[in-house]
């Protein structure tokens, strides 16, 4: 599995992600919106900006 940890931007500290379970990913305006295979312990979707959103776009490759 591939996971990449960036700040989490809604409170302090980090926040893994698991690019393996990405099903769908959308990048422009410097927001990324990412849609997460579904489960119905998890979010299926999240959002990221600035820093987060290229680090994980990039890391997406």
């Amino acid at each position: 599995m591939r996971f990449i940890k960036v700040k989490d931007e809604e409170r302090a500290g980090e926040v893994a992600i698991n690019l393996d379970l990405v099903r769908e990913a959308h990048y422009g305006g410097g927001l990324l919106h990412l849609y997460f295979e579904h489960s119905s312990s998890a979010q299926d979707d999240m959002t990221f900006t600035g820093d987060n959103a290229q680090k994980i776009w990039a890391a997406m490759g």
